[in-house]
Formats: C-alpha cells, structure tokens, sequence
C-alpha cells in the first residue's frame, strides 16, 4: 500500500439476477485498482450471493492478476468470504427462548 492507500478502485457489476424463491441476489462483480498513481493495476472477479434483506452474504473469489490473489490469500482462508449484514440498522433482535435459527456472522 502506499502512504495513501489506494489510489484508483473501479467496480463493474457485469450481470446480476434476483431468485424469488429464495429471496437472493447473485451478482458478478469486477474490482480493479491501482495502489500508487503509477503502479500496476490489479484485478479481481467473483460473485456476491446475498439475501434481500442483506443477511447471509457470501463472495466467491473466481480470478485475479498475480498480485489480486497474493492480497487476496493473504487476508482471507480459501475462496469464500462471509459477509456481515449488510444493513445491521435494519436486523431485528433474535431471541434464542423463541428458538430464531439465523445464525449471526462476525
């Protein structure tokens, strides 16, 4: 990283889809960046699953340059990464007397 951090980041949504019957979107995502104003750009893809109501998200690393999946491995453990809720405003509170079964992510 330079002193600043990344400099440039673009993301593309290159298709995305809603699947009603279970209440999910699926999208392939691309980031690419640059981490200094000259440096050489990096590249990543994947998909994104995630429930409407933002729970239960997960992103699938698919392909990256040499440098996108050093970074990649060596921040997270195989291909999938579990997201935290993307709305946590909007989570109602779970009572485990009531036996709520969606488990919660960190």
């Amino acid at each position: 990283s330079s002193l600043f951090g990344s400099r440039r980041a673009y993301v593309f949504i290159n298709e995305w889809t809603f699947e009603p019957l279970n209440k999910a979107y699926n999208a392939t995502f691309e980031l690419h960046w640059q981490e200094t104003f000259r440096g050489e750009w990096a590249d990543l893809s994947g998909q994104l699953l995630v429930r409407s109501n933002g729970t239960l998200g997960t992103f699938t690393f698919e392909r990256g340059s040499e440098h996108a999946e050093e970074k990649w491995n060596d921040r997270i453990v195989g291909d999938i990464l579990e997201l935290k809720p993307l709305f946590p405003n909007l989570m109602p509170e779970t009572d485990p007397t009531r036996g709520d079964e969606e488990p919660s992510r960190q």
